[in-house]
């Protein structure tokens, strides 16, 4: 007799009908991460959150430094309203320092986009080292998303929403979130506002219109960079945090410090 044919013990349930006990086999157990057994390893976040509080910085003191540059140009304008001898060296002055300022923001817009993507995507990524499958998208998204018409309205927005939930502690998303995400919603239609088509023909009131929009889109760019710095740094303690509970950080690497009094959370 085989071993396929050996009776059954009259204490083992009987198989279900149609079923072939030389075919079953047990699958191996699924791992918890895709791709791996194993947990993906955790990379600190701190060099490229500096990195982009830095830079944000760098452009919330020159998107202040541009306010008072654009007020200037009013007073000037007004004084070229009022009749008064305004020299071609001062309007050479004052459309040499304005140009300056508008290049330097230009790219200290560029590096602010690079680095706070760069930042994000890295946190997004290291969901999968800290925390049960909170991420809702591939990571490619916590870049991508944000140069796609229409979704970049509201897709980055989930991806930080996914971040701050991988953190610790665990709560809502504070309200001062949102608030920095529709600001800088805003802040890019002020832009648009406020950097309008060159026109040689352009009048007197239209170049002081002009410059009073600038001073509204910057001063208000300000609000938005700060609260922008506010996002990197609360994040990132939140995810070192949550890496730190779960020892995921690297051997070695001391514990992040608990966030100040006062500092939201």
């Amino acid at each position: 007799m085989s071993t396929t044919d050996q009776p059954r013990d009259p204490e083992e349930p009987a198989p279900p009908a149609g079923s072939d006990p030389t075919r079953e086999v047990v699958p191996p157990p699924r791992p918890l991460y895709a791709g791996s057994a194993e947990r993906p390893s955790y990379r600190p976040l701190g060099g490229r959150a500096a990195a982009a509080m830095a830079v944000l910085g760098l452009l919330l003191v020159l998107d202040a430094v541009a306010v008072g540059s654009s007020l200037l140009e009013v007073r000037l304008l007004d004084r070229i309203g009022a009749g008064e001898n305004v020299s071609d060296a001062q309007l050479d002055a004052n459309d040499t320092r304005q140009g300056m300022i508008g290049l330097a923001q230009t790219a200290l817009y560029l590096a602010c986009m690079i680095t706070f993507i760069s930042w994000l995507h890295l946190a997004y990524k290291n969901m999968e080292a800290i925390s049960p499958p909170f991420r809702r998208f591939g990571t490619g998204w916590a870049i991508g998303s944000w140069f796609v018409p229409i979704l970049n309205v509201w897709r980055p927005k989930q991806i930080v929403n996914d971040v701050w939930d991988s953190g610790s502690p665990a709560k809502k998303a504070p309200p001062w979130l949102m608030l920095w995400w529709l600001g800088f919603l805003v802040s890019g239609v002020l832009g648009r506002i406020a950097f309008p088509e060159p026109d040689a023909d352009a009048t007197l009131e239209e170049l002081r219109a002009d410059s009073v929009n600038y001073i509204v889109s910057d001063g208000f760019d300000v609000v938005v960079l700060a609260l922008a710095i506010l996002v990197v740094r609360v994040l990132t303690r939140r995810q070192e945090v949550k890496a730190e509970a779960v020892g995921a950080l690297p051997a070695g690497r001391p514990a992040p410090a608990p966030a100040p009094t006062g500092l939201p959370a």
